[in-house]
């Protein structure tokens, strides 16, 4: 999980107007396990005719996502330095293979989203 965090901050980090990367690299990160957590879910409503309102959608998703940001606020932002310094040493391969990880962390985590919504 550290490690798909540093490389969303490489990401983000080499894009223009990134100030505060490793902050947007939090909250992509918090919005991609909403992404993950939010599937089972969409696939219970949309299979098991379990026709949930929008109303309770917002009471139930709400929470969880305020969850996910203080869980990885603490865990990832505020410790940003030290999982800095732990992944700025790693060799060129560990770093393709850790950007390589973040690219189909991102990119399973929309085709499924999308796979269940459509």
């Amino acid at each position: 999980m550290e490690k798909i965090f540093y490389f969303l901050h490489v990401i983000l980090k080499n894009e223009k107007n990134m100030d505060n990367s490793y902050y947007n690299a939090c909250i992509a990160f918090c919005v991609l396990q909403f992404f993950n957590i939010m599937v089972p879910f969409i696939y219970i409503n949309k299979y098991i005719e379990f026709k949930a309102t929008k109303e309770g959608a917002v009471y139930i998703f709400l929470p969880i996502l305020l969850l996910i940001f203080y869980l990885n606020y603490n865990r990832f932002y505020k410790r940003r330095k030290i999982i800095s310094e732990k992944f700025e040493k790693i060799s060129s391969k560990e770093n393709l293979n850790g950007l390589l990880l973040t690219w189909t962390y991102l990119i399973l985590s929309f085709v499924s989203v999308y796979l269940m919504i459509n």
